[in-house]
């Protein structure tokens, strides 16, 4: 497997109000490597909610835990790795809603996942050394 051309690192607290920092973190490394406007976009909000599941999913809103971000950048793609200790998710175990019964019901979430795959072009999910490891991909 070729190295990353740069990697960028970042550690939060598992809270909301880091998402802030996140978003801005990413949002410079994909403008940088020259992705289209809409598509950092895409890519912003995708991690913005893969955090967003760690933190409600994963560690049950608990802002004592952290959420490691990897930036990878590669000549054709952007990786960004997230890491957590969290509650382990298993994706053969999920299955996709339907979007417009959740809005008919008035249940609120449950499309974070969907919305992920739709924007990313890769999402792949691994366990190591007690870690949870999601890899989001975004060709160029």
């Amino acid at each position: 497997m070729p190295k990353p051309r740069n990697r960028s690192e970042l550690t939060i607290p598992s809270r909301t109000e880091a998402l802030a920092r996140v978003r801005r973190f990413v949002r410079r490394k994909a403008l940088r490597m020259g992705f289209t406007e809409e598509a950092v976009d895409q890519i912003v909000i995708a991690v913005d909610e893969a955090c967003s599941n760690i933190i409600r999913h994963a560690y049950g809103g608990d802002p004592a835990q952290q959420i490691q971000i990897v930036v990878d950048t590669y000549p054709d793609r952007l990786e960004i790795t997230l890491s957590d200790q969290g509650r382990r998710f298993d994706p053969s175990t999920y299955r996709e809603p339907d979007p417009q019964k959740l809005a008919r019901s008035g249940q609120r979430g449950g499309l974070g996942l969907l919305l992920m795959r739709r924007l990313m072009d890769e999402i792949q999910y691994d366990y190591r050394d007690e870690f949870n490891i999601v890899r989001l991909i975004k060709y160029l």
